[in-house]
């Protein structure tokens, strides 16, 4: 059990966040806003793991950047293709075992280069420009 893992309670899906007195607490799906004391304190017998299909359904709830029309999985990394709301444009975002990559990119392919150079060295790499250079991307 850790901040940040996807799970049930009470049977809905959120996520666990801590206090500042290290309590776990569930942030429920799309809430919001909140303060510590909305939130109920949990422990590992008050909460249910999640499948993959449940973690996937619960980032695409979360997902504020477009519609998302498409899901690709790849060992630990999950990209959303999505249509960009104000202009329509299609373009793909990802996650590195469930967590958010703050980025969104105009390929598949930009995606999954940046996302490895994410995970490898940090969001402040450069490495995923050079690469997009070396090959002519």
């Amino acid at each position: 059990m850790k901040s940040g893992d996807i799970v049930k309670h009470n049977n809905i899906l959120g996520k666990l966040v801590k206090d500042d007195k290290e309590n776990f607490l569930f942030l429920p799906v799309n809430f919001g806003r909140y303060s510590y004391s909305q939130l109920d304190v949990v422990t590992e017998n008050s909460i249910e793991e999640t499948t993959h299909e449940e973690k996937i359904h619960y980032l695409r709830l979360e997902f504020n950047w477009g519609v998302v029309t498409n899901v690709y999985c790849v060992g630990e990394y999950i990209i959303f293709e999505y249509i960009n709301s104000p202009n329509g444009e299609i373009l793909y975002h990802a996650y590195i075992d469930y967590k958010n990559i703050p980025v969104s990119y105009h390929t598949l392919d930009r995606c999954l280069v940046g996302t490895i150079a994410y995970k490898y060295d940090g969001d402040d790499s450069k490495a995923a420009k050079y690469f997009y250079n070396m090959i002519g991307m």
